[in-house]
């Protein structure tokens, strides 16, 4: 019986108490590309070629070129944000509040900062890929603008960390391939949260924030706060592959 075979799945083309914000200053920032084997390993990419059976890219460090198998691979991903947590600091300015509204506190603290925001409901459609075998060069799509960290004390509810962060892309995002991960000291991943996607309408344009793009977003999450952490990514799933039965003819359909 021939080996079980891979199928591509493409998820992406490609509060009254005086706080200081801890918010990061406009900045584009472009992702970074990471392929998740299945032997648990990581290697962190400029940019791959991938085709139907093969993802090939650059060895780091000027070593030519390597190919993977698709049955290899796990899952390709786009760091939008990579980011260290002052958590000293956060506790110093947690806000306590009856009730937190995670859209309406992100668009105020924009407004502060020169940045008008409307948060929409519908979010753009992504149109499936076909690999074929021939090719196709895949790179980061994303740049981040703008971040918000706070801790916030709901009140008899766990504390929570508020992080959001407002990002372009050239392609359209899929919401259910987007999350965060909390890393330690010494960048080992401590846990994984699903993030929240808004597309992001600008009201009002300046001149330090035009290069924001068509596809605009905002991804937040409120985490509880359990344990140490030190540093943050956003990240988006640009392609999945998963095991799939064996048909007559070998191939996955």
């Amino acid at each position: 019986m021939a080996a079980p075979q891979k199928r591509l799945l493409p998820i992406l083309l490609f509060s009254g108490t005086f706080v200081i914000l801890c918010v990061v200053p406009f900045r584009a920032d472009a992702g970074q590309l990471v392929l998740s084997l299945e032997n648990q390993r990581q290697l962190k990419l400029e940019y791959c070629w991938i085709t139907k059976e093969k993802v090939k890219f650059e060895i780091p460090g000027g070593g030519g070129t390597a190919s993977l198998r698709v049955e290899e691979v796990k899952a390709l991903e786009e760091i939008t944000r990579h980011e260290e947590i002052d958590t000293e600091s956060l506790r110093k300015t947690a806000i306590t509040v009856e009730r937190f509204d995670p859209l309406a506190y992100t668009a105020r603290v924009t407004s502060r900062y020169g940045l008008q925001v409307k948060f929409e409901d519908q979010l753009p459609t992504i149109e499936p890929i076909n690999f074929s075998n021939k090719p196709r060069l895949v790179g980061p799509v994303t740049q981040d603008y703008f971040a918000i960290k706070q801790f916030v004390n709901p009140a008899n509810k766990v504390p929570v960390f508020l992080v959001a962060v407002f990002f372009n892309s050239r392609e359209p995002i899929n919401p259910d391939g987007t999350y965060f991960e909390l890393l330690d000291m010494d960048e080992n991943l401590v846990a994984t949260y699903p993030a929240i996607l808004k597309q992001v309408s600008v009201i009002k344009k300046r001149h330090k924030v035009k290069r924001i793009g068509t596809y605009s977003y905002m991804a937040y999450a409120l985490i509880p706060i359990k344990g140490e952490f030190w540093a943050y990514n956003l990240k988006v799933i640009r392609m999945q592959w998963e095991s799939q039965g064996t048909e007559t003819n070998g191939r996955s359909m």
